[in-house]
């Protein structure tokens, strides 16, 4: 099951993973961060703990592929004054997450524990972040090609995995709060760009509905009101258009 598809809305326990792992059964694992995080294991969800646990998941796969120490997971959690336990709580946290992600059937699991921390490795298939940034590089290509339909299509599936902002519900520490910002102006470029490539197919007013409701989540993004603002025009709506010029000039000039 693909994390954009709709979950059975079961779970495995970490115990099933241990049992899997023990009879050499291999899940497919998928963990979802844009939006609230959640993590699949052949299309069962899995139960991932406390906040805290949650959290040091979330860094991880904001940075998969990189080494994160253990000292930097520590700040994440508890930006200001961390309890003297702090490094054994974030060993405690990663091992649990170890044993619930579970090894594969061929090979070593995704968390892999490190001299002095940890990393998070996985593919596209596995992490939606990934898999958004394939999108909109494929998007891209097939933009520069001139197959703007190919592109469209791209676009919409990139679109489509997002469910809210990055590990929403989760507290973060400077470091993922202002990388969770930048992966929600990343989703919100693929609305707009999404949005550019239908008004280029001469598609109106699926922009135009795309576009309203991208400013109701983002209402600052200027590039958003001007897309707008074209695709009111283009479908011969003039009067709206100039409304939006109105609003997108009286909503910025407070910022």
């Amino acid at each position: 099951m693909r994390p954009w598809l709709k979950p059975t809305g079961r779970r495995y326990s970490a115990a099933t993973i241990g049992r899997c792992a023990r009879e050499g059964l291999g899940l497919m694992l998928e963990i979802r961060i844009l939006g609230p995080l959640e993590a699949w294991a052949d299309g069962l969800e899995l139960r991932l703990g406390t906040p805290k646990q949650q959290a040091v998941l979330g860094v991880l796969a904001l940075n998969h592929g990189q080494a994160v120490p253990v000292d930097d997971l520590v700040d994440e959690l508890w930006p200001h004054q961390p309890p003297a336990s702090a490094v054994a709580n974030v060993r405690t946290y990663a091992g649990n997450l170890r044993r619930l992600l579970g090894p594969a059937s061929n090979g070593p699991g995704p968390l892999v524990r490190l001299r002095a921390g940890y990393r998070l490795d996985v593919t596209a298939e596995q992490l939606d972040l990934l898999h958004l940034t394939r999108r909109r590089a494929a998007a891209e290509a097939a933009f520069a090609a001139g197959d703007l339909a190919d592109a469209a299509e791209h676009l919409e599936r990139a679109y489509a995995l997002r469910r809210g902002p990055v590990l929403a519900g989760l507290t973060h520490g400077t470091r993922t709060a202002a990388r969770c910002q930048a992966v929600d102006d990343d989703q919100a470029a693929v609305v707009e760009r999404l949005a550019e490539v239908r008004l280029m197919l001469g598609q109106p007013a699926p922009a135009t509905a795309l576009l309203k409701q991208h400013l109701r989540r983002h209402p600052l993004r200027e590039r958003g009101y001007v897309l707008l603002m074209r695709a009111q025009s283009d479908a011969g709506d003039a009067a709206e258009a100039l409304a939006t010029f109105e609003a997108a000039r009286a909503t910025l000039a407070e910022e």
